[in-house]
């Protein structure tokens, strides 16, 4: 439920907190820093920008006036870049105002003009302010940064440092408190190597918000349900006070738009991820600018690609002064065990590889004109000599490269000569071609066999091949994306989790689905994800450009074409045929956009008929089973217009006659591996068990299709439950539903065209269909209740389902017909009906499991709802699948102590075991 108003200003994103500010969250550096100000000590706050220091200081400060404090705030940005006599006079005249002192600062100051400048100041502290008050004293020097540039800087913090070590020596001693805060390191204070550096005083450390302390604090100002939104906000902030608060009060001020995880994704890349957030996001400018400027920019970035790559830990060295500059610029702070990480996932995201290698590209630019000068200024004959003996042993290098290529059938050689070939300079092209030589199916084998000690040569390859891949319309499955599906696995398997460029993949894939399915807006946003971590993907550009012509933002595919047709000269056909086949597109284009209006002028006539763009649904257009796309809101739940009929079954205990066949055929199973549930096969003799999945999160409800070759299985690894499909031997594993809705229970479409599925969301389990590679979605069973565990009929007609009543904790089956049409329930007078069914072969019987808990029995439904025979008495039997001659029956059961995999023939016998271990088998499905 929302809550009912939330205050537009709860929320501060940027600047300092007033010390009352409602969603101000406590730290330890909290409680830290009122006992040390309040006991008279000197300490410093030293840390990256929006850190929430000022807000502390504003915080603490209210806290010690009330605690009788006499409290003076200097902010040194106020003071301003000066001459040494008015700064210090600005300064003075600060603490008269703030501390209420009857003294004339600037006439005291002419007094005492013989003094040197720290000298009076120091007098001045001791004589004027705790000479004239009576009470404790806090003073707060805020971002002293700003003064280090200045000449008397150290001459001024050995002054901070003297007064206190003064104040410790008199009868006073523990009045006095300087608190100092600002963008630096304690060394920067006192910089001259000659002097005493600022080496006194107690130092906090100002880390990230909890989530537990947010969770607390926030309530008040965050939609419902706010637990889930903080937890994915943090996810990927880490709790950094200023991203936080932004994309809070982001929320906040649009709540109905923002009510889940997949709404707070889009927010995010929203506010940072865009082309222009590294250019107008305040805290991503000032991390880059500072690395720009630094005159270590060179070993900073060498540093950061480390922690960046995480393959090799960094231990933190609290002495180097390169680690202390990545700090202080809060790119990397210290996380767990001691080493450096990057702060937060937006860091991780903004700052990856591909801006690495930026300014990699930027500096060996530097490099290259140097070295062109010095070759110009080198002996002629010299530098002519050797150019050409380079350029021999290139030329050999590359014929040795393709012979080898072409005279191998290992994808691991190829991948490894075809990677020597791309980095050789002015051979990518011919390296592409090789690669574009090769069958769809050689392609994708290049990169299913990669080893970690080939990560160079994948990531070479897929660099540099990656974006040859373009479709020409986004309402079409494109072949190459299996390619790209391929490299990405690629890249998760040689790199790191943090991987740039598989992220990049990732999200133009991501985009490309979501475009099949309808959800262009949903398309969009993916391949806006992809074009932030790589502005220069330009066919991702180009099907971005697609998508918003579909969502008739014709400004937006104009500018991205625009783009295309002004830095890539190639581009420029594809860009002009494109106007040609869209009139208005092309009546869309401004007058002034001299890169189209030259292409528009150049094109003939637009014809009357445009290509196929796929146009979304009109907002007022009522949304049918059949036309309910991911995009689409899911319509509230009516009582359906087609009333089930019913048929009640009768308990028959005689038993089948069946053929004493033997079982033959492979298995596809959940089985555990010690650490998490894997997918995995068995053949029906109890042979030839293999594992397919190896990822770190759960993999469950596998079925299979024989005729496709292709396994059918839902995993966690994307983070909510996700559909992926993959070869029968465990190979091109790919994902073909959203990583962001909860989807599980797969089952092929007889013929293999389509997918039935259950989608868990907004606490409502339904029944959905969807094409084979993830297009074509629509809602199948829309009504109160849950809907879960489909199985489709042999004869492709009718879905069969486990149908829960609101309120009930039981199951019945349903029949469905696939139009979402004639419905019937097939009533049974078992406890307790579980979900998981299966149809025979011959789609007489619906193989199904019901009793109370721990003492399930396999049974079999009669489809027209008026049989039940049962087949099992003893042990918790679970989810039954038919053989496909229809004469055994595979099923799950805990008769030995814990779930095993067990065939019976239909009549119950021939009970054999098929597994045999200390881990549970379970959710076996017969491919058939």
């Amino acid at each position: 439920m929302m809550n009912q108003s939330l205050p537009t200003d709860f929320f501060v994103a940027g600047g300092t907190l007033r010390f009352d500010a409602p969603s101000y969250v406590e730290r330890p550096a909290d409680a830290m820093l009122l006992h040390l100000a309040a006991t008279g000590q000197l300490c410093y706050v030293l840390t990256t920008r929006q850190m929430g220091k000022s807000s502390l200081m504003n915080r603490t400060a209210q806290q010690l006036r009330a605690q009788g404090c006499r409290v003076a705030l200097i902010d040194l940005t106020s003071i301003g870049q000066t001459d040494e006599t008015t700064w210090y006079l600005s300064l003075l005249d600060d603490l008269v105002s703030q501390l209420s002192l009857t003294t004339d600062a600037e006439a005291w100051w002419q007094t005492h003009h013989a003094l040197s400048y720290v000298k009076r100041f120091t007098k001045f502290v001791h004589e004027e302010v705790v000479g004239q008050i009576d009470a404790p004293i806090t003073i707060f020097i805020d971002e002293v940064d700003s003064v280090l540039s200045l000449p008397f800087s150290d001459d001024f913090f050995a002054a901070v440092r003297a007064i206190h070590n003064q104040s410790l020596m008199t009868a006073d001693a523990g009045q006095l408190a300087f608190v100092l805060l600002g963008v630096a390191t304690p060394n920067d204070l006192i910089k001259e190597s000659q002097r005493t550096p600022f080496n006194i005083g107690e130092r906090l450390q100002l880390g990230e918000l909890s989530l537990s302390a947010a969770q607390t604090v926030w309530a008040a100002g965050l939609p419902q349900p706010t637990t889930e939104l903080l937890e994915r906000i943090f996810y990927w902030t880490s709790g950094h006070p200023y991203l936080t608060q932004k994309i809070a009060r982001a929320i906040a001020q649009n709540p109905q738009g923002t009510r889940d995880a997949e709404a707070v994704d889009k927010l995010v890349y929203t506010l940072f991820f865009s082309e222009r957030s590294l250019v107008e996001e305040s805290n991503l400018q000032f991390i880059q600018g500072r690395i720009n400027s630094s005159p270590q920019k060179d070993a900073l970035l060498q540093l950061y690609a480390k922690i960046l790559r995480g393959k090799k830990a960094v231990a933190n060295n609290e002495r180097s002064a390169l680690q202390s500059e990545l700090k202080l610029y809060g790119l990397v702070k210290v996380g767990e065990g001691g080493n450096l990480v990057v702060r937060n996932r937006i860091y991780a995201q903004t700052f990856n590889q591909t801006w690495l290698r930026q300014q990699q590209k930027n500096r060996a630019r530097q490099l290259t004109l140097l070295l062109a000068i010095f070759l110009i200024l080198i002996s002629g004959g010299i530098g002519i000599y050797f150019w050409q003996q380079a350029q021999q042993t290139e030329a050999l290098l590359a014929a040795s490269y393709r012979n080898n290529f072409l005279a191998t059938e290992s994808a691991s050689l190829r991948l490894d000569n075809l990677a020597n070939l791309l980095a050789l300079d002015g051979y990518q092209a011919e390296g592409v071609a090789l690669f574009q030589s090769l069958p769809l199916g050689d392609q994708v084998a290049l990169f299913t066999t990669v080893t970690p000690d080939l990560q160079v040569q994948t990531e070479t390859a897929v660099s540099n091949l990656y974006q040859t891949f373009t479709i020409e319309t986004i309402d079409e499955t494109a072949a190459n994306s299996q390619v790209l599906a391929a490299m990405l696995d690629a890249l998760q398997q040689v790199q790191p989790q943090n991987s740039t460029l598989a992220a990049e993949i990732d999200s133009w894939l991501q985009g490309r689905a979501a475009a099949l399915r309808g959800d262009y807006d949903g398309a969009r946003i993916n391949y806006s994800v992809a074009l932030s971590l790589n502005p220069d993907n330009r066919p991702a550009r180009y099907e971005r450009a697609l998508t918003q012509l579909s969502l008739n933002q014709m400004d937006a595919a104009l500018e991205d074409l625009t783009v295309l047709a002004s830095t890539d000269s190639s581009w420029q056909d594809r860009v002009q045929q494109l106007l040609a086949n869209q009139p208005a597109l092309n009546a869309a284009v401004p007058a002034d956009n001299e890169t189209l209006m030259a292409l528009v002028a150049a094109t003939p006539a637009p014809t009357t008929v445009e290509t196929a763009v796929p146009t979304p649904t009109p907002n007022n257009t009522p949304v049918t089973p059949e036309t309910i796309s991911e995009s689409a809101p899911t319509p509230a739940a009516p009582v359906p217009t087609v009333t089930p009929t019913m048929a009640t079954a009768v308990l028959n205990e005689a038993p089948l006659s069946v053929p004493a066949t033997e079982p033959e055929g492979l298995i596809v199973y959940t089985c555990y591996d010690g650490t998490t549930d894997q997918i995995c096969t068995i053949e029906a003799t109890g042979t030839n068990q293999q594992q397919l999945t190896i990822g770190n999160a759960t993999a469950w409800y596998a079925s299979a299709s024989l005729s496709l070759g292709e396994i059918l299985y839902s995993s966690r690894e994307p983070g909510l439950f996700t559909i992926f499909r993959m070869a029968l031997n465990g190979e091109m594993q790919q994902a073909i539903s959203s990583p962001l809705a909860g989807d599980y229970s797969p089952t092929y479409s007889p013929d293999g065209n389509q997918i039935v599925f259950t989608r868990a969301e907004n606490e409502q389990q339904r029944i959905w269909v969807m094409n084979r590679d993830g297009s074509g979605l629509r809602l199948l069973t829309n009504f109160p209740g849950n809907s879960l565990d489909p199985a489709w009929s042999p004869d492709g007609q009718t879905i069969a389902f486990a149908y829960q009543e609101p309120g009930d904790t039981g199951y019945q089956h349903r029949l469905i017909q696939v139009d979402g049409t004639d419905m019937k329930d097939l009533i049974t007078p078992l406890e307790l009906v579980g979900g998981r069914s299966d149809w025979s072969p011959d789609e007489q019987w619906l193989a199904i499991y019901a009793g109370p808990p721990g003492r399930h029995d396999i049974y079999l439904l009669a489809t027209d709802g008026t049989e039940l025979r049962r087949l099992t008495s003893s042990g918790d039997n679970l989810a039954p699948s038919f053989s496909p001659d229809g004469n055994w029956i595979v099923f799950t059961s805990s008769r030995d102590g814990d779930n095993e995999l067990f065939i019976m023939r239909l009549d119950g016998s021939g009970l054999t075991q098929l597994t045999n271990n200390e881990r549970s088998d379970w959710q076996p499905r017969w491919i058939r």
